[in-house]
């Protein structure tokens, strides 16, 4: 809306082909859930948000307002690793392992709004960012961890290349940290 003359187009595609069309040049930007470590790439952090169980209506521990990281180690969990490594399905084992168990594996999806709709099927748990919560089905429910000290939380960040002069992806990304800082202010107070 603050640039008319700019088109926005939006693809949705794996971790790894996102970041190959950026250093190919077919994208400008990339939006990312780990970081890639390549000189070519910079990232900027646009969201830091809580992991959320996501589980069936049916599964007992559904019941629970909140429940704790250690409370899932007898359930099958959905991953999602997307074709690239690190995924954010390596950030859910070590959150695992340090709750003192790994998680025995009961199906993997190719993303995290796959793994929360197992999830409705109740083919296993998952942990997704708390924005997905907006993507409601009717045997999916969604519940915050419980737990002392810092919870699990998730990241999004974009990743462009270092390289690139254009003054629409520095508007762009302007408006990314403009928006970070917005969510922030509203976490914290």
């Amino acid at each position: 809306a603050r640039y008319p003359g700019v088109a926005v187009e939006l693809h949705q595609a794996p971790k790894g082909a996102q970041i190959q069309a950026v250093k190919e040049r077919r994208v400008a930007i990339a939006f990312v859930r780990s970081l890639t470590e390549d000189e070519e790439l910079a990232h900027d952090l646009v969201l830091e948000e809580p992991l959320l169980v996501a589980l069936g209506r049916e599964n007992p521990l559904a019941a629970r307002a909140a429940i704790r990281l250690a409370d899932l180690a007898g359930q099958g969990f959905i991953l999602y690793r997307g074709q690239s490594s690190p995924s954010i399905a390596d950030q859910i084992i070590h959150h695992c392992q340090q709750a003192g168990f790994s998680p025995r594996v009961a199906q993997e999806a190719d993303d995290m709004q796959s793994a929360a709709a197992l999830a409705a099927l109740d083919i296993g748990v998952t942990l997704v960012a708390a924005s997905l919560s907006q993507m409601q089905l009717r045997d999916l429910v969604y519940r915050p961890l419980a737990g002392e000290g810092a919870l699990p939380t998730t990241r999004l960040y974009a990743a462009y290349r270092r390289d690139d002069p254009s003054a629409v992806l520095a508007a762009f990304r302007r408006i990314c940290a403009a928006e970070a800082a917005t969510e922030a202010d509203c976490r914290s107070g």
